[in-house]
């Protein structure tokens, strides 16, 4: 479970004797980290993976011949990216199109760095342009200003909505 926390994109391989991450770790690790106070005041709640694949399943039920841009707009560590990830992979489609293809944001920077981190890991260790793609921004309020131009529109949204509380 250290693993998922301490390594991040940009930090170079692991350890051949600690094998690959599991980007799946990175949302159960980073929701015990907080405190159960810190988890509410952000809206801190992990995705378990059988829940983001069954969502996932509806918003992509049938194989695409392209990859299409998947956007989670209240991204947590990135479970429905993931989810949507190993999805279109088993559809045929290539890792690093798929990585590519993934896109999110969430106000919470220490669960922006758990998807940016589990996408990274998903994709074998590589993923150019990952920052840009899953951002630390509130999309709710910014839209699709919230990644560079020409990112949106999305061809498929996944995820819940935000657990926030005014």
């Amino acid at each position: 479970a250290a693993v998922a926390v301490a390594w991040s994109p940009g930090a170079g391989p692991l350890p051949p004797e600690l094998g690959p991450p599991d980007p799946w770790l990175a949302g159960p690790v980073y929701a015990r980290l907080l405190a159960a106070a810190a988890r509410r005041a952000r809206g801190v709640h992990f995705t378990p993976r059988p829940l983001a694949e069954a969502l996932v399943a509806h918003a992509l039920p049938e194989p695409t011949v392209t990859v299409p841009t998947v956007c989670d707009p209240a991204m947590g560590a990135g479970a429905f990216l993931l989810a949507a990830a190993e999805r279109l992979l088993r559809a045929g489609h290539d890792r690093a199109a798929v990585a590519a293809a993934l896109h999110g944001a969430d106000v919470d920077p220490g669960a922006g760095a758990g998807a940016r981190a589990a996408v990274t890991a998903w994709a074998g260790g590589c993923c150019p342009g990952v920052a840009d793609r899953l951002v630390v921004a509130d999309d709710l309020v910014d839209g699709p200003g919230a990644w560079p131009a020409g990112a949106a529109p999305f061809g498929v949204v996944v995820g819940h909505p935000p657990f926030l509380r005014p």
